[in-house]
């Protein structure tokens, strides 16, 4: 049997190795945290008060200060989307990627888009930009399904899930978009201006509104895919990857 004081010092042995067991924990869960510092502005790079930040998929959901900035902390390390909008200015999603013990400093630029007007308007010939020049070229193929700015106005839905019950290889269940494979759904691919969204989502919550888009692309699989929107597959095989089907968003340009 140890003396008295040999007992003490195992015992404080004992509570020194339970500590070094369960504090290392915490402290890895802590360090496994960065942060993103982000400015809001428009194309002429002013910055914009009282725009909304988001992270999909999480609770986080911020306003731009007076001069533009916003700070989240405590992110765990990720892949995250950010979807930033104001009222006047088409969304914004953009991809960001957190590391631990670090911050991600980023400029988000939104485009203006001028307030619809009942007036008679003389129209003029406008280049396209090149993203949406690439869903022209694309719909002049005819691979896939596509709605047009003028399709979207001239049915005016009040949300992108009653668009999409009007297209016959889309299945709209709740917040959920997929097309049937065997007696299974399976779920589209989502990008907004060539960035993919996250799964799953509410897709009515988190993507642009009807009158914030210029076009839409759906391909109901995996054959019609343009090549650079076939994502790479997971761990969930067959139903993942795209091989269901991806649908392309595209927003306006200022002055649309």
């Amino acid at each position: 049997m140890p003396s008295g004081r040999a007992a003490r010092v195992l015992a404080g042995v004992a509570s020194a190795c339970l500590l070094s067991t369960s504090v290392p924990a915490a402290i890895v869960a802590q360090l496994a945290r960065g942060a993103i510092d982000g400015v809001v502005t428009d194309t002429a790079l002013v910055t914009l008060a009282g725009a909304t930040v988001s992270v999909i998929g999480t609770p986080i959901h911020l306003t731009t200060s007076s001069n533009g900035r916003f700070a989240i902390s405590e992110l765990p390390a990720g892949r995250y989307t950010l979807y930033v909008r104001r009222i006047g200015y088409a969304p914004l999603f953009a991809p960001v990627e957190v590391t631990a013990r670090d911050t991600v400093r980023g400029s988000y630029s939104l485009r203006a888009v001028p307030p619809m007007l009942d007036t008679v308007a003389v129209t003029a010939f406008r280049p396209l930009s090149s993203r949406l020049g690439e869903f022209e070229e694309r719909r002049r193929l005819g691979q896939g399904s596509f709605i047009t700015q003028a399709d979207i106005e001239k049915r005016n839905p009040l949300r992108l899930s009653d668009l999409f019950r009007t297209i016959p290889s889309v299945t709209v269940n709740g917040t959920a978009w997929s097309r049937r494979v065997g007696v299974l759904p399976c779920p589209f691919q989502f990008f907004v201006d060539g960035v993919l969204l996250p799964q799953p989502i509410d897709m009515d919550k988190w993507l642009p509104e009807p009158r914030d888009l210029a076009g839409i692309e759906v391909y109901a699989g995996p054959a019609d895919i343009p090549l650079q929107y076939k994502t790479v597959g997971s761990s969930e095989g067959w139903r993942s990857g795209g091989f269901c089907g991806v649908i392309l968003l595209w927003t306006k340009d200022g002055g649309s």
